[in-house]
This record gives C-alpha cells, sequence and structure tokens, in this order.
C-alpha cells in the first residue's frame, strides 16, 4: 500500500505580508464599490430635488408656446 506525501507549500513573513496588503487593497475597492451601488440603489426611489423636477416643467412650457403659435 502507497502512502501518499502532502507536500504543503510554505510561504515567507514577506509573502504573506504582500498577500495581505493586496487582499486589503481589494477588499477597500469591493467596500467602496458596495457603497456606490447602495447609494445608487437608494437615489433611485428619491423623487429628485427642484433642479431636477423643473426639467419637465420646461418641457411642458415649450409644448404650451407651440400650441400657442400654431
Amino acid at each position: 500500500m502507497e502512502t501518499l506525501i502532502e507536500q504543503k507549500t510554505r510561504y515567507s513573513s514577506e509573502d504573506l505580508k504582500e498577500f495581505e496588503e493586496l487582499i486589503t487593497k481589494k477588499l477597500e475597492g469591493i467596500k467602496g464599490e458596495l457603497n456606490y451601488i447602495r447609494e445608487a440603489l437608494h437615489k433611485r426611489n428619491d423623487p429628485g430635488t427642484d433642479i431636477t423636477g423643473g426639467s419637465s416643467k420646461l418641457m411642458e412650457d415649450g409644448a404650451d408656446s407651440t400650441e400657442k403659435e400654431s
């Protein structure tokens, strides 16, 4: 009966520190992206502000003036 010997890879402290820094940097980026997406979803249900609400009024005013000119 043959036994298999598993070889484990040992990383140096420097390598482990480098991996930790890479993982931490990626995790920070992902957390930032998650926050951005959450804010976008919350704003999706926001009815808007006075600035965004006024654009529909401008379109209506344009339609009224076109009707008056005809």
